[in-house]
């Protein structure tokens, strides 16, 4: 049921369904592994600059991606750069 009820949102409210989830769950940091179809729910999420900060890394396996994010945009993400080492 959730599925059908998550297939009619639109893909702005996807990544919105992902953080409520995030933040329900109290999770500080998280890895994103997105594959397939999820990735239209990962994708969003990963894409909201507010979020960054709670995205340690993320791992796309054939992600299905929206047509309006461009490569560009995924070369000027910052997540999962935070690190011990000196140097990142």
């Amino acid at each position: 049921m959730v599925f059908i009820f998550s297939a009619l949102l639109h893909q702005e409210e996807k990544g919105v369904l992902l953080q409520k989830a995030i933040e329900a769950l109290d999770i500080s940091s998280v890895v994103i592994v997105s594959p397939s179809a999820s990735g239209q729910y990962a994708i969003p999420y990963i894409m909201e600059s507010r979020n960054h900060d709670k995205i340690a890394g993320y791992i796309p396996v054939a992600p299905v991606i929206d047509k309006e994010y461009t490569v560009d945009m995924f070369k000027d993400l910052k997540v999962g750069l935070r690190s011990a080492s000196p140097l990142l």
